[in-house]
């Protein structure tokens, strides 16, 4: 395992962490943080939310059996808000107490704002009484470390850097989603430590794909993507959502094969041949990349849940062969019959994907390009 300093904190974070998302159940949970200890992980990125939440009792579990909680760090979230006439300093205390209580431990190294993806979220981190609690539980030794995570502009992202009020920043970046590339720059300069979500675009740049086989040939996809981020020098680590203990080793593999004198420039070269393969068609894949969180289904009325229609769509923008194409037409209107056009998706998305519309422009690309 490679390992680099994360930002000022003091700490040396593994360029691989383990982003515990996708457990899909307890015992392989288990086997996959075991697996991760063994090969030298030592960032775990959870939140009281994932996995239905589960993820951070099976996390605690795992840790409580391996004995090796003084070799890792653990990293947890809540989202900030004010909810039952609770400030969102009292839903912070709460959400901590909560997260420790599942995890087992005493404390946390590191506790992220969750999903502070608008001016509003931002307000309500730094204008309430919610990083004032956050700083009293650090003082208490609750918490080491104190991050954000979002999905938010660059422009945002860049205000939240300059403010200065946190140790670490989370985001979402890979080959074809780089809009904070610059952030990510200006993260590093400013002392931070940056966590990569999204290194494989939600298992998109594993799959098969005849554009990125020439994007990143002579590698395999899933080194070449992990590679393109973490030739960034501004990157501490990249969070994979492994589900299982085969993609936990096959990803360290990769780490250990990378070479040392990684640069920058590997990046120039992979992008020029995409621009080459994708054209003009780039910048619509970049906007219309959803990334499978199912946001958009946890607020809808309706529950319309559209993300396997999105990765469809997303796959034959790259290439990829896809079979029943008359039944993702059939999926797509159905859906967008449903929909009561209340806006409360597109608020959720993190992309800002306007999923009524979406939904509408899936219905007609493979309608009209059936092959």
């Amino acid at each position: 395992m490679k390992y680099r300093p994360l930002g000022n904190t003091g700490q040396k974070i593994s360029t691989l962490s383990l982003g515990c998302m996708r457990f899909p159940d307890e015992e392989t949970a288990v086997a996959i943080v075991q697996r991760s200890l063994d090969l030298g992980i030592n960032y775990f990125e959870t939140s009281v939310g994932y996995g239905g939440g589960n993820s951070e009792q099976w996390l605690g579990k795992a840790l409580a059996q391996s004995g090796r909680r003084q070799d890792v760090m653990v990293s947890t979230k809540s989202s900030p808000s004010a909810k039952d006439a609770r400030s969102p300093g009292e839903g912070l205390v709460e959400a901590l107490e909560l997260s420790l209580q599942r995890l087992g431990l005493e404390y946390v190294d590191f506790y992220h704002g969750w999903s502070v993806s608008s001016e509003a979220a931002y307000e309500m981190c730094v204008q309430t009484d919610w990083l004032e609690e956050l700083h009293k539980a650090r003082d208490a030794g609750k918490v080491r470390h104190i991050g954000i995570t979002s999905h938010g502009t660059p422009a945002l992202v860049e205000r939240i850097i300059d403010d200065g009020h946190f140790q670490v920043l989370t985001v979402q970046y890979s080959l074809i989603l780089q809009s904070y590339r610059n952030v990510i720059a200006k993260a590093h300069a400013a002392g931070m430590g940056v966590v990569l979500m999204g290194p494989l675009a939600g298992g998109l740049l594993a799959g098969p794909s005849p554009v990125l086989e020439k994007v990143f040939a002579p590698d395999d996809q899933v080194t070449g993507a992990l590679k393109y981020v973490l030739s960034d020098p501004g990157v501490s680590s990249a969070a994979s959502g492994m589900t299982s203990v085969a993609d936990v080793d096959a990803n360290c593999a990769i780490i250990d094969a990378l070479p040392d004198d990684l640069t920058i420039d590997y990046q120039a070269a992979v992008n020029e041949t995409l621009r080459a393969e994708l054209g003009d068609r780039l910048e619509e894949f970049e906007q219309l990349l959803c990334g499978g969180c199912r946001y958009c289904l946890n607020v809808c009325p309706e529950k319309i849940g559209p993300h396997n229609l999105f990765k469809a769509y997303n796959a034959a923008m790259l290439g990829a062969p896809v079979p029943n194409r008359e039944k993702l037409v059939a999926g797509a209107r159905k859906l967008r019959d449903k929909c009561t056009l209340c806006g409360l998706c597109v608020d959720a998305c993190p992309q800002k994907i306007n999923v009524p519309e979406h939904l509408d422009r899936i219905a007609e690309y493979f309608s009209s390009n059936r092959k």
